[in-house]
């Protein structure tokens, strides 16, 4: 329709409308077909023309500008659903985790800057990746990030690990993922807050936290992923 001049809009409208219009066909014929249990049709050849003429005049309400049936409520509360907690949803709020948890990292100077760069230096020139062992993660005083209202959630490496949870189940269509996603970088993140018993021999809360977030996040990714 577009190669025949037809407005861009009004083409992708036409033909929303014509193939909605043959899905109903379709349906209605199967169901047809179906309570009357095949029966067997006298003449073949006009009922294939009548079936022809239907589909034409179809086709023709379309292009007139005959709406379809709305979709069923069912379909409805899913589209919402995927605009509120969709795809969206989880690529936004994983990109706010993962810069918060990369600026409390500059903040707290976790991994020094210059010891990074001449590590990486040298390991260019000895093209070595041993010499990247001389990095160091140091995480005796840190503090929560020097950010009102919500730097006080970010006070280790969960708020990042929750963020790449997130920013990877991004790539996954539909809102039913999120209902595993979104409480697991939750408990990632406010886990030690919110009363999550830690182990001191593997790390406290923190550790644990992570450990029930992740469990979280691949149930979500096994069972509650929509096939593409």
């Amino acid at each position: 329709m577009k190669a025949q001049g037809v407005d861009a809009n009004e083409a992708r409208e036409q033909a929303r409308r014509m193939a909605a219009a043959l899905i109903e066909q379709a349906t209605a014929e199967s169901q047809a077909q179906a309570a009357s249990h095949a029966e067997t049709v006298a003449d073949p050849a006009a009922a294939a023309v009548a079936k022809r003429a239907r589909v034409k005049a179809m086709l023709a309400e379309a292009r007139g500008g005959k709406e379809p049936p709305p979709p069923p409520m069912q379909d409805t509360i899913n589209g919402w659903l995927d605009a509120v907690a969709g795809p969206r949803l989880r690529f936004l709020a994983g990109c706010v985790l993962v810069i918060g948890c990369v600026l409390w990292i500059q903040q707290n100077k976790v991994i020094s800057g210059s010891e990074l760069r001449e590590a990486a230096a040298s390991a260019i020139e000895s093209r070595e990746a041993g010499a990247l062992q001389d990095v160091q993660l140091d995480f005796s005083e840190t503090k929560p990030l020097s950010v009102p209202i919500v730097g006080r959630y970010f006070d280790s490496l969960n708020a990042g690990l929750a963020g790449l949870m997130l920013l990877f189940t991004s790539l996954f269509r539909g809102w039913k993922i999120s209902v595993f996603l979104l409480p697991a970088a939750v408990i990632a993140l406010l886990g030690p807050s919110l009363g999550v018993p830690g182990i001191d021999v593997i790390g406290g809360a923190y550790v644990s936290s992570a450990a029930i977030a992740i469990g979280l996040a691949v149930v979500g990714v096994l069972f509650a992923r929509e096939p593409d």
